[in-house]
């Protein structure tokens, strides 16, 4: 079994997603936070008052949400890793392909997808395997934005096309 591909798709990978990196338009303000850190939106909300800094502590719990979340995914990508390496496809697939889906919640192409079609691969190669699929992992561009018609502070996942619009 060659692994080299394996460490070349988690190596391509790694560190590549660590937050917000696409445009959004969050609360009521319409917070665009790409490349912003939740502390970084969290000191704006210190700085400022009211409903501003309401809406930019928000956008700070939401922002620490999307960077657990690339932490999580990069850890199930490690384990996946780690996995395959020891001969364990199928559990080394389960874990790629839920790095991907995680990832999926907040970004249109998931980095990890290359580390799953890889492990899929060479699931293959041992013969016939049951639906294990990564291509329906990606549906489109998605976009995480706060409907400003909502009374939650809950961020929802819109499906975005030529241009940001909250879902």
């Amino acid at each position: 079994m060659n692994i080299d591909p394996l460490y070349t798709a988690y190596h391509q990978a790694i560190g590549s997603w660590k937050g917000c990196d696409w445009p959004t338009r969050f609360g009521p303000q319409s917070l665009d936070l790409k490349g912003m850190t939740s502390t970084q939106a969290r000191t704006i909300a210190n700085a400022t008052s009211s409903t501003e800094s309401r809406s930019w502590h928000e956008a700070a719990t939401w922002l620490r949400g999307v960077e657990q979340a690339a932490a999580k995914a990069e850890g199930l990508a490690k384990s996946a890793v780690s996995l395959a390496v020891s001969g364990q496809l199928l559990q080394a697939f389960s874990f790629a392909r839920q790095a991907c889906e995680l990832e999926r919640e907040y970004r249109s192409e998931p980095i990890w997808r290359n580390l799953c079609d890889t492990i899929e691969a060479m699931l293959e190669e041992q013969g016939p395997i049951a639906d294990t699929h990564c291509s329906h992992i990606v549906h489109g561009p998605v976009m995480m934005a706060w409907s400003m018609n909502s009374t939650s502070s809950t961020p929802k996942t819109g499906h975005a096309r030529s241009s940001p619009k909250s879902s």
